[in-house]
């Protein structure tokens, strides 16, 4: 594994663009401390010794600012936090520490030199040391806790875009599950009309026709409107009929006006569900009822459990599933005085 975020090209690229400009901006404005304060002391308006002491602060902040981050980097590419996170944390701490008070004991030998032409002696060098520590270590931790922060929101967003991608790969699998399904069983169907009643058969094929140019055209989507798969479910119940003539009694009523949206052929996969679990015959007859119900397609059947068909939930966990990838709202199933009822939200494109 490879620490992914220091590794890019572009972000070594905006790296080097910030640090340049950092660079700029530093230089400016410490020429500007510098003619200012050159000013105020030759006017005599502040004692030297003050912005002596000023821009040492200034230049310590400066080293150790750039130096640990060039220091970050160079333990990015040996020590990457993904790989080594102990080793990680103690070389940052160990480098970063040493680093930060070496500039600060050879900037103060520097500025007490140049100035007073005298050099710090051991107690002097001891107490700066002390007050380096109280400096050093609070900074370290802020650059530990900003840099983590960074890593933290970084990971959290490449993890999302991931669980996106892994999503949407599920989504595109489970429509591939109606395709295949939907095609042969109909074929089939057709094949035993043609030769018995041509007429029937040319019927079949028109309404097959217009439910297969829907499947085309919507399958890539993750929603339609309600009036678009309202369409379609009136050439697949046509169909249904042709099929099941007196065997099947299908009652609709769905005249919504509101702009709902609905998952493409989930109607369909849900009357195919009730199909296949259920006896049909003329003497007793499948009553299938697809309704509206506030802010729902209810689908309800009297049960006539077909023996040896033994149901492994696929029809209603593939739009379970789907539903879950849109919104909170659950697919709800019942089973209640010998009826068999299932509620499939519709979506609002303000929920989604």
């Amino acid at each position: 594994m490879t620490n992914w975020i220091y590794n890019t090209p572009n972000y070594m690229k905006a790296e080097r663009s910030r640090l340049g400009l950092w660079l700029i901006v530093g230089v400016v404005c410490v020429g500007l401390f510098m003619a200012v304060g050159s000013f105020l002391v030759a006017e005599e308006k502040i004692d030297q010794i003050y912005l002596t002491v000023f821009f040492w602060i200034i230049n310590v902040v400066i080293l150790i600012w750039f130096g640990n981050r060039s220091i970050s980097r160079w333990l990015d590419r040996k020590f990457p936090w993904g790989e080594y996170v102990s080793r990680r944390f103690f070389s940052q701490l160990a480098f970063s520490g040493t680093y930060s008070l070496l500039i600060i004991n050879l900037t103060y030998y520097l500025y007490r030199y140049f100035f007073t032409k005298t050099t710090p002696d051991f107690d002097q060098f001891a107490l700066m040391n002390i007050y380096g520590l109280l400096f050093v270590i609070p900074a370290i931790s802020i650059h530990f806790g900003v840099y983590f922060m960074q890593q933290w929101k970084k990971s959290k967003l490449r993890e999302e875009q991931l669980e996106k991608e892994r999503i949407n790969t599920q989504l595109e699998s489970l429509k591939s599950q109606l395709d295949p399904h939907f095609l042969f069983n109909n074929l089939n169907i057709l094949s035993g009309l043609i030769g018995k009643d041509e007429k029937t058969a040319r019927s079949f094929l028109e309404s097959f026709s217009e439910v297969y140019r829907y499947v085309l055209q919507f399958k890539k989507e993750e929603i339609v409107p309600l009036s678009e798969e309202l369409n379609f479910l009136d050439s697949y119940l046509n169909l249904l009929n042709i099929r099941f003539q007196d065997s099947l009694v299908i009652q609709k009523d769905i005249n919504s006006t509101t702009q709902y949206y609905i998952i493409p052929q989930a109607l369909q996969l849900l009357i195919e569900n009730v199909i296949k679990h259920n006896a049909l015959t003329p003497e007793e007859p499948l009553e299938l009822e697809v309704l509206q119900e506030d802010d729902c397609v209810v689908i309800r059947n009297n049960i006539q459990r077909k023996s040896g068909v033994h149901s492994m939930g696929t029809g209603l966990e593939n739009v379970r599933k789907r539903l879950g990838f849109l919104t909170d709202r659950e697919l709800e199933v019942m089973d209640i005085d010998s009826h068999f009822i299932v509620k499939l939200p519709l979506l609002k494109m303000d929920e989604l």
